[in-house]
Parts: structure tokens; C-alpha cells; sequence
């Protein structure tokens, strides 16, 4: 799920359905069903942007969603198949983490033109992730790990990595960004960092 930066509205994948429901949060009516190629694996919306971004499991694109009218716009062609979107603060660059576990690697889109700027290789494959509010430091599930990693996306540098539960899922921060939530998939508890 994916909240507009102005929140009037709700943007949900449907994998299986091949969808993104558009749900108008002023009465919680869903207003648009827009179709797609493919399941949606992940969404993700530019800060004080007019733009929701979705990465499709079966295609080496991401589509955009135009928030004031809810209107899918054409593909950007990426190296990979996008598991996780995460946009700059400034609303410019967009982050795509691929899904592959032979080859785990980044992207690093400007929006303005779609171009591909950076194409980095990680250890890692990431399931999850989220930008601190009024950051550019985002959070990252690792697959099949106990740790989160920490990410400059100003200098694309990894910070150290932190400990949590045996089975990290997904990650929460407070609006200011000093308290995180570690939601651990086999523990069913959340960690919580300052």
C-alpha cells in the first residue's frame, strides 16, 4: 500500500488481480481499479509529488500513477525486475531493488527523462523498504536475514547494519524519523530503535 503525498488518497497492490485499487481516504470509497500487466510488487509515492510509481513482478518496467487524476502513465524500462521503490526526498531519483537472488542489485532512475543513471550490486536482495521522513536515509529489509540496512541515498553508502528480530518483514518510523519499528515475521513482535 501507498498513501498520495497530499493523502486523499490510498493506493493498494493486488498481486494476484493484476491491479492497483485507488481508494479515496475522504470516505474510504475505492474509486479506481487500474489494470496491469502484472502483479504489482511494490509502490511507492514521490515526496510533494503528483506521482505513486509501481513495480510489476513479470516486467522490467515500473508505471506511474498521476495522483490528480489517477491515471496510469506509459512504462519506464528498468535492468530488472523492481522488488522495492524507494524516491529521494527531493522527489528526483527513484531506487529500484531488484528481486533476483543470483544477482542483487539497485537502480538509480532520474524521473524527469527516465533515464538510468546508476546500476549498483549489493550483497543483499531487499523485500522492503522506506526512506525516513524528510531524509535521504532509507531503511531496507534484508531476505532471509536477522539485519535491516541503513542507506545513504545521497552517496549510495551502506551504513552498518542492525540486528533485529530473526525474520524482519517490514519497517514503520515515527513522521520525524527517530523512532523505527522492526515488524519481525517469525517472532510476531516489533522491535522498536531510536
Amino acid at each position: 500500500m501507498e498513501i498520495s503525498s497530499a493523502g486523499d488518497y490510498v493506493y493498494v497492490g493486488c498481486m494476484g488481480g493484476k491491479s492497483v485499487h485507488v481508494i479515496r481516504t475522504q470516505d474510504n470509497t475505492v474509486t479506481d481499479v487500474l489494470e496491469l500487466d502484472s502483479g504489482p510488487t511494490c509502490l511507492e509515492a514521490i515526496p510533494g509529488g503528483e506521482y505513486v510509481y509501481i513495480g510489476n513482478s513479470g516486467v522490467k518496467q515500473i508505471r506511474a500513477i498521476r495522483t490528480s487524476d489517477n491515471t496510469l502513465m506509459d512504462p519506464i524500462d528498468t535492468e530488472e525486475y523492481p522488488k522495492t521503490l524507494l524516491a529521494s526526498a527531493d522527489g528526483e531519483y527513484l531506487f529500484i531493488f531488484n528481486k533476483s537472488s543470483y544477482e542483487p542489485r539497485y537502480e538509480v532512475i532520474r524521473l524527469t527523462n527516465g533515464e538510468s543513471i546508476y546500476n549498483i550490486r549489493t550483497s543483499q536482495v531487499y523485500t522492503y523498504g522506506i526512506r525516513l521522513p524528510g531524509t535521504n536515509v532509507a531503511v531496507l529489509v534484508r531476505q532471509n536475514d536477522d539485519k535491516i540496512s541503513i542507506l545513504n541515498l545521497d552517496n549510495r553508502i551502506f551504513a552498518p547494519t542492525v540486528t533485529t528480530g530473526p525474520d524482519p518483514i517490514a519497517v514503520a518510523a515515527s513522521q520525524d524519523g527517530s523512532e523505527l519499528y522492526v515488524i519481525d515475521g517469525l517472532t510476531s513482535r516489533i522491535y522498536f530503535f531510536r
